[in-house]
């Protein structure tokens, strides 16, 4: 009888500890964005190359689970709300695809090219909700071109629409698509 409770009681917890299911979160692009154009210019030139190098981040935003900011010095990291692929991957991967909808006439890249391509790397210091219900995206990024280098801080804040990890995410993937706004702003000649 004893062992059968037990089995019992053994049953019931792994039943209550496995309700909830992991979810997966991809970032995405805007809707209805502008597909990037040819690789060459309209009058059969090379376009620039901008070569977005892998982003930096710190070791906690390189977790699998999603953070959440619950207070000035407090964070915590999803179990159950993960990141479909590392971050950092992701990060590179909408900022060419972001950039290179934006900047139709560059070749925006995450490979190095021969020749004379300019580069970009980024530091994500912040990338994650918060207790006040926005997304909020920090760092800076490093524009080189030829022999001159380029810093700049940036900060974007979000709201988010609703509750929620999906709601998040949109509020994110916003955030990084408005810093790709303003990125393409400032190293298009």
């Amino acid at each position: 009888m004893k062992k059968l409770l037990i089995a019992l009681f053994a049953v019931c917890l792994t039943a209550c500890s496995s309700s909830e299911s992991t979810k997966y979160y991809q970032l995405t692009t805007p809707q209805g964005a502008a597909l990037a154009a040819d690789s060459t210019s309209a009058f059969g030139q090379q376009p620039k190359h901008l070569w977005v190098q892998s982003i930096n981040l710190p070791d906690a935003l390189a977790s699998t689970g999603i953070a959440f900011q619950t207070s000035d010095v407090e964070y915590r990291l999803a179990e159950q709300n993960l990141w479909a692929s590392p971050l950092d991957q992701q990060l590179q991967q909408t900022l060419v695809t972001n950039l290179s909808n934006l900047m139709p006439t560059w070749l925006v890249t995450n490979t190095s090219l021969k020749g004379d391509t300019d580069s970009l790397t980024v530091t994500v210091t912040a990338f994650q909700g918060r207790w006040d219900g926005h997304a909020v995206v920090k760092g800076y990024w490093l524009y080189q071109h030829q022999d001159e280098a380029v810093r700049r801080p940036f900060e974007r804040i979000v709201p988010l629409k609703d509750d929620g990890y999906p709601a998040l995410v949109q509020a994110l993937s916003q955030a990084w698509y408005q810093e790709a706004q303003q990125l393409a702003l400032q190293i298009r000649p």
